[in-house]
């Protein structure tokens, strides 16, 4: 009976140290997939608002002022941009262009706000975690090692999903 009761302890921490362990490289790995996953929709924002930049920079009048050429060509609102008048002189093709990207944008904003509530529950679950075994044991400053190096890690951009 008492090596039957021992044998059922045993297991009981085997199964539960088992789970923390399954909850520390899911909450790694998606500390990852989730940094990566932002990172790729704000470059993606960014590029597309570079080749928007071009597009105008290639086609507004030379006689447009320095100045407002800077404001025009930094700009990454359509409604910001309608609203300068030499905006209105572009070309209907690169207007067109400007409005699609601006529905595109809307898009990856979305996004983001999506990938940046998950990530913000799946802070809350790191901190239930360190809670669990102790922020400062050796488990958990080594998991808050992990966890930076994870976020912090090149991202290779075969998926969002």
């Amino acid at each position: 009976m008492k090596n039957f009761m021992a044998l059922m302890i045993l297991a009981l921490l085997v199964s539960v140290f088992c789970a923390c362990n399954q909850d520390e490289d899911k909450l790694l790995l998606t500390a990852n997939k989730l940094f990566c996953k932002r990172q790729l929709l704000t470059d993606s924002s960014r590029v597309l608002w570079e080749d928007i930049a071009r597009h105008i920079r290639i086609n507004l009048d030379k006689d447009v002022d320095s100045l407002t050429r800077k404001h025009i060509l930094s700009m990454n609102s359509v409604p910001m941009l309608e609203s300068f008048e030499d905006f209105q002189k572009l070309p209907d093709s690169v207007k067109e262009r400007v409005h699609k990207a601006g529905e595109i944008d809307k898009r990856l904003v979305d996004e983001i706000a999506e990938v940046s509530f998950s990530l913000d529950s799946l802070e809350v679950k790191k901190l239930k975690f360190l809670k669990k075994v102790g922020i400062n044991s050796l488990r958990g400053k080594n998991f808050l090692n992990q966890y930076n190096e994870y976020i912090a890690s090149p991202c290779t951009f075969t998926s969002t999903n």
